[in-house]
């Protein structure tokens, strides 16, 4: 149809490797499972682009103060700091520290749904792949898991080590540049 625009959908959704999360499933996922599989199914059916943001992309894996696996985009408290001073938004990062805090489930404070606009404005920064979700069981409560398929609507954004550590200064950037201009509207 003419002067109609495509919609895509962005998501902080679903998980890779399912240990990073404090909840078996990713939280966004958590609050209505039914509800995030059957928004899959209507973008499958419709062909409607969706791309989902998994925690992973924005938190490494520790356990013990060891770190098992690392996340270039799980930026120090100094990088944190430099990224809302660069946005003139320091009363944003002292609620983002309040929340950490508050929260006492994470160890220190993580940039989550603002990364989501990072891999779409800058499509090199971190890879995706299409996967296809499915129902599983951990501990008796059901999840969602994702395992890759060939082809769909679905694009679920990779942890790339090499891509992360590559564009982190951009993401950086992007996120500054992001949270600026919301604070100056």
């Amino acid at each position: 149809m003419e002067g109609v625009r495509r919609l895509a959908i962005v998501a902080m959704a679903r998980t890779w490797f399912a240990d990073v999360n404090i909840f078996p499933n990713n939280y966004n996922d958590l609050m209505d499972l039914d509800a995030a599989m059957e928004i899959e199914n209507i973008v499958k059916v419709r062909n409607v682009p969706i791309f989902m943001f998994p925690t992973e992309c924005a938190k490494g894996k520790v356990k013990g103060g060891e770190v098992l696996r690392a996340c270039h985009w799980d930026f120090s408290m100094e990088e944190l700091v430099d990224i809302f001073q660069q946005a003139d938004d320091m009363d944003s990062y002292e609620q983002a520290a309040d929340f950490t805090r508050e929260s006492k489930t994470l160890l220190k404070m993580h940039m989550f749904d603002v990364l989501t606009v990072v891999p779409l404005a800058h499509p090199d920064a971190l890879p995706y792949r299409r996967p296809v979700s499915y129902w599983d069981e951990v501990d008796g409560q059901r999840v969602i898991r994702i395992r890759e398929a060939a082809d769909g609507p679905i694009n679920v954004f990779y942890p790339d080590p090499e891509a992360m550590a590559a564009s982190k200064k951009t993401t950086i950037e992007e996120i500054g540049f992001y949270i600026s201009s919301i604070t100056s509207e």
